[in-house]
């Protein structure tokens, strides 16, 4: 249910910067955060386009009512595959619906990014992937979620303790979602995310 618009950013590979899932323990995590192994051109484009939709979200506010988290294998050659070990290795990223735009919200490598899909780029982000969650009973303010955004925007990524999948749950935790995905802590969350990528 994407809009027939999109954002010239979209025009970037939808899936570069994979998870390792904590079973890694020989990996480094600082090796993995943002300022270290992401290009820093991909960086300020990321920012640009979240930081855009940030701003219309907070002058213009409105009700977001459907949000769905999907989670997939990762994709890419980033250094976040090349120091893939035993284990599963994820990505875990979130879908807002309002009326008939789609905005994917994501942690990656090089930032967060925030930004409207089109009908293709929908797919492409759903394609392989698996619905963790949905939540269509709810009421979140636009400016809620843009304030939310801009302060997870002041931390970098790290790959054990500040990824993609942190991200996710941290916005369910954080905006009350219901259910025991969000109640039973970050690890039961960690552990469906990487089942559901496990499952035929």
């Amino acid at each position: 249910m994407g809009s027939s618009a999109s954002v010239s950013s979209v025009a970037a590979p939808v899936l570069l910067n994979p998870v390792l899932l904590p079973v890694a323990i020989g990996s480094s995590a600082s090796s993995l955060s943002s300022g270290s192994s992401a290009d820093p051109n991909v960086v300020q484009a990321i920012r640009q386009t979240t930081d855009n939709v940030v701003q219309k979200w907070s002058n213009k506010e409105f009700d977001i009512k459907h949000v769905e988290i999907w989670t997939r294998a990762a994709q890419g050659s980033s250094a976040a595959v090349a120091k893939a070990a035993i284990g599963g290795v994820c990505h875990t990223f979130l879908l807002l619906e309002i009326g008939p735009n789609t905005y994917l919200l994501e942690r990656l490598v090089e930032g967060i990014r925030f930004v409207l899909l089109d009908d293709e780029a929908l797919e492409s982000n759903k394609r392989l992937a698996t619905r963790m969650y949905l939540s269509n009973d709810i009421t979140i303010s636009s400016k809620n979620i843009a304030s939310w955004v801009e302060e997870k925007q002041k931390s970098e990524y790290e790959l054990l303790s500040n990824n993609c999948i942190h991200f996710a749950y941290q916005f369910g935790v954080h905006f009350q979602f219901t259910g025991k995905l969000f109640q039973s802590g970050f690890f039961h969350f960690f552990g469906r995310a990487r089942n559901e990528i496990q499952s035929p």
